[in-house]
């Protein structure tokens, strides 16, 4: 079970009241199938209000929590004893315990993610986070690779919310499984330049991220990742920033994977093209050639599937 805390406990107000809005919507992990309902709205509001940052005042984590959870239930002591949904919600946020549940979350990521591309540097990547006063995006949680590959990056906005919470697993996965692993040398086009569009690592790589993370979740012990049960892959990447890289991407990887067969060998020849030292323009001109069924394309990437080919075949295509 995770025992770390999350920031300093002298963090500022803002980062306690995330933690501990982030360990009561954890404890808490409502059945799919029970939401939406006006119940579950209101407790949702009632974890809102009992983590405003203005109530911090100088507290801790710890303290914080507590506190929180006292308010919690005298806002839902109307409930308690009824047997109702509201009534087991209450009693799993009052057992919500003092952990850092993003660094959980990303930690068994980060370890999934390293053992699929066999690359144990993976596993010490850190992850930064931040609280940022944009408001101006409605997921209210965003990650972040730089250039430099050295560091993940999250960043939270003030109204983050249960829906953000189970954003949670998917930005992480997208994150580590398509810009922490990749090889690719180069830049994408900018301005006039359309020959790149992000297709490969916003499109296609995304759809191989989210198909990890619907394997991984299943796994004994990944208990962690289960808010994403809570959010769909077309509700994950509603608010996707490159629509139409996720368009010509999702085309090309449902084009590669029908032809390879086995899901399991097309997401291993994702993982291998991505990881491969290639040309950024030319895996997006894969993307874009296979989300057109070109037969080059499409051939070559089965062929790496099967392992009669190899990621480097798959780019000479384009050439």
């Amino acid at each position: 079970m995770p025992t770390r805390e999350i920031w300093p406990d002298d963090g500022d107000a803002r980062q306690v009241a995330l933690a501990t809005r982030i360990a009561l919507f954890d404890a808490w992990r409502p059945r799919p199938a029970e939401l939406p309902s006006p119940e579950h709205e209101q407790l949702v509001k009632a974890v809102l209000r009992s983590t405003d940052p203005d109530s911090v005042e100088g507290r801790g984590f710890r303290d914080f929590l507590a506190i929180a959870k006292a308010e919690l239930a005298q806002d839902l002591r109307p409930h308690l004893g009824t047997g109702s949904a509201l009534a087991r919600a209450a009693a799993a946020v009052r057992r919500a315990p003092p952990v850092d549940v993003t660094a959980d979350m990303y930690e068994q990521l980060r370890a999934l993610t390293a053992s699929a591309y066999r690359q144990p540097g993976i596993d010490r990547l850190p992850l930064e986070r931040s609280i940022v006063d944009t408001r101006s995006r409605s997921e209210h949680v965003t990650g972040a690779v730089p250039a430099s590959r050295s560091r993940v990056m999250l960043a939270f906005d003030p109204d983050f919310d249960f829906r953000s919470f189970t954003r949670l697993p998917w930005v992480l996965a997208h994150e580590l499984v398509c810009h922490v692993a990749g090889g690719q040398t180069g830049r994408y086009g900018r301005g006039d330049d359309r020959s790149t569009r992000q297709y490969f690592d916003e499109g296609f790589m995304s759809c191989s991220a989210a198909t990890l993370l619907l394997t991984w979740r299943e796994l004994p012990g990944n208990d962690g990742l289960a808010s994403a049960d809570h959010l769909s892959i077309d509700e994950a990447q509603r608010h996707h920033s490159n629509p139409e890289a996720l368009r010509v991407g999702r085309e090309a990887w449902i084009t590669c994977r029908v032809k390879v067969g086995l899901p399991e060998a097309a997401v291993d020849a994702t993982l291998a093209l991505n990881a491969h030292a290639g040309d950024v323009k030319e895996k997006d001109r894969f993307a874009a050639m296979a989300g057109r069924a070109e037969d080059c394309a499409i051939a070559a990437f089965v062929d790496l599937a099967r392992g009669t080919g190899d990621a480097e075949g798959v780019l000479a295509c384009t050439r």
